[in-house]
């Protein structure tokens, strides 16, 4: 089994957008991308996502499936037919439909790949690493050496412990103790 540590990256000049309208969900993924450097803004709905993309260019779109309103595919769909400057880049589905064809059915509508919630900090890189341009991921060692300057995290005495709550788990699981 490979653990996330194993996974390195370091991109301060990546820009990523992730849509997802449940604000935990975005505060997961921006957790677990914390040490990477990586430049990361969060929308909450599809409309609001393609405002984003009128003004700013990203490498990378994780667009959540099932969100009220404009769902992910509406979103792309729209995304792919505007002229942005994002219409050409990898958009990810973020979805908890994992179901027997479900990649299938992500790519025939668009999607470049899917990432399956709730989100796991390891599949989250390999997908980075598969879709960043290699120009803008640094060498391992910058991403060690930052890590390094980190303190390391104290959980807040204002946090519930919840008992049968794997606490290690939580916080691999959301990147960081926040």
């Amino acid at each position: 089994n490979e653990k996330t540590e194993d996974v390195k990256i370091y991109a301060p000049s990546a820009k990523i957008l992730v849509v997802d309208d449940t604000e935990i969900n975005l505060k997961v993924v921006k957790g677990q991308l914390k040490n990477t450097g990586m430049q990361v803004d969060t929308a909450t709905s599809g409309s609001e996502c393609l405002d984003m993309v009128k003004k700013k260019k990203y490498h990378i779109i994780f667009l959540d499936h099932k969100m009220p309103g404009m769902d992910g595919i509406f979103t792309l769909h729209n995304l792919q037919n505007r002229d942005t400057l994002n219409n050409v880049i990898p958009v990810i589905a973020l979805t908890a439909n994992v179901g027997f064809g479900a990649k299938e059915s992500y790519l025939k509508e668009g999607f470049s790949e899917f990432l399956a919630k709730p989100v796991s900090e390891i599949n989250l890189k390999k997908i980075l690493l598969k879709y960043l341009p290699s120009d803008i991921l640094m060498e391992e060692e910058a991403g060690e050496n930052i890590s390094e300057q980190i303190e390391e995290e104290e959980i807040p005495e204002n946090h519930i412990m919840v008992r049968h709550l794997n606490m290690d788990a939580g916080i691999e699981a959301c990147g960081s103790k926040d």
